[in-house]
């Protein structure tokens, strides 16, 4: 593990929770767990730098590939390894912690994408809004070339996207 320092433009930042035993193995008792906290930041230069709060003064890992700022970022619900990523460079990333690399690039059209976010429901389902005031819905077990949904909006645009919790 390479150690950086901490410090820079920081566009977005995401927290984590993981519940990490601090002895380790799967025998170990459950007053030995403690929470740590896991901080995702997206930078103006198109980096992702994963930091710990107990240890401020470097980067865990960072992870490279966008070549615009940052503008979103998201955990799965489904699996705490992976996370998505927007940015002004027209892309979604999908990342999987210990790789450097994305494991998967969406081009959206030609502009920038402000906010991403998963389907609460779907494990390959996440929705983006661009700059220029598009939804899009993408499933990635259907198609990473294009969204499966896209609607545009005329005369209102949007900066976020929420999905609500059914059920």
């Amino acid at each position: 593990m390479q150690a950086h320092r901490c410090h820079g433009h920081c566009l977005v930042a995401l927290l984590h929770l993981i519940n990490a035993n601090c002895w380790g193995g799967p025998n170990a008792s459950k007053r030995n767990t403690a929470t740590l906290l896991l901080l995702a930041s997206g930078t103006e230069d198109g980096h992702i730098h994963k930091c710990s709060t107990s240890y401020s003064e470097q980067y865990l890992e960072s992870y490279s590939g966008h070549i615009g700022p940052v503008y979103g970022l998201q955990w799965s619900p489904f699996n705490p390894k992976l996370f998505i990523s927007c940015s002004g460079d027209w892309t979604i990333r999908l990342w999987q912690e210990g790789r450097q690399q994305q494991l998967l690039s969406f081009q959206s059209s030609n502009e920038e994408v402000l906010d991403v976010q998963w389907c609460p429901n779907n494990s390959t389902v996440f929705g983006a809004v661009t700059a220029g005031g598009r939804l899009e819905l993408w499933d990635f077990a259907v198609s990473t070339l294009q969204p499966v949904v896209q609607h545009a909006l005329t005369k209102t645009s949007m900066t976020g996207l929420l999905f609500a919790k059914v059920g």
